[in-house]
């Protein structure tokens, strides 16, 4: 059963703006050490920064509720390329106290926009599929 669906798109200037403005103080405060390491090996690395800034929203907007601790939400990427959501802290409670859904990601880009669906789906009582 779908609980909660979540979007967001975001201009990839918007966070290159921010982080010109900002600098290590923004990156830090949104952004996990793992997720710049990831977003530092490509050329465009302020595309996949956008692409993780929208993955982040996009669940809050899931969630429909809590407090933003952006660095709580961390993006990362399966060997196969799929993107996948880490919780961490005051997040990962509050994701436990919905009963630990399971959230799928999609994350895409362009040279100008970054987007990102989040879908939380917890499973139905006796295995049944909603209908």
């Amino acid at each position: 059963m779908i609980i909660g669906v979540g979007i967001d798109i975001i201009e990839i200037e918007r966070i290159q703006n921010v982080f010109a403005k900002r600098g290590e103080k923004f990156i830090k405060r949104v952004y996990t050490g793992d997720e710049l390491k990831y977003c530092h090996t490509f050329s465009e690395q302020f595309t996949h920064l956008a692409a993780r800034f929208s993955a982040k929203e996009a669940y809050y907007k899931a969630v429909g509720a809590g407090v933003l601790a952006f660095h709580e939400i961390e993006v990362y990427n399966l060997p196969t390329g799929k993107p996948e959501i880490r919780l961490h802290g005051k997040t990962r409670e509050q994701w436990e106290g919905l009963g630990s859904p399971r959230i799928h990601v999609s994350l895409s880009h362009n040279r100008l926009m970054a987007s990102a669906v989040v879908v939380l789906e917890r499973e139905q009582p006796n295995g049944g599929n909603g209908t």
